[in-house]
């Protein structure tokens, strides 16, 4: 038992460490596609202004239940804290939850529509 509960941990690990992977490319891709066309100054403020509430949002902090329900619903409108919950369930070793489901989902749709938005902006700009 305690080797199986090893494995599953350091599976769940493993699989933390590629959503953040993934999430972190999701995230960064259209900042950097944009960044261009923005001042090197007016960048970092620009970037605090979008990734704070989303981080805030997404539960990485604190979980969203215990937040107010209107907090909550607002929440769930972040892509981000599908990612968060299926981390948090696939650390637990829930992988047949839900949330690893949706997280998963919404992980590789994040990566995909930003790896599109990222290389059509760098074929652009090299055109």
């Amino acid at each position: 038992p305690a080797s199986e509960y090893r494995s599953l941990r350091d599976g769940a690990v493993a699989l933390a460490a590629i959503v953040h992977v993934a999430a972190g490319v999701a995230l960064t891709a259209p900042f950097r596609a944009a960044s261009p066309h923005v001042h090197p100054g007016a960048f970092a403020p620009i970037l605090n202004a979008v990734v704070l509430p989303v981080v805030l949002l997404s539960g990485i902090l604190l979980p969203m239940q215990l937040a107010p329900n209107w907090l909550y619903q607002l929440s769930r409108v972040n892509p981000f804290s599908h990612v968060v919950d299926a981390e948090r369930a696939a650390f637990l070793g829930d992988f047949d939850s839900r949330a690893v489901l949706v997280g998963g989902l919404v992980t590789i749709a994040l990566v995909v529509v930003a790896s599109f938005w990222g290389t059509r902006t760098f074929q652009r700009e090299n055109a």
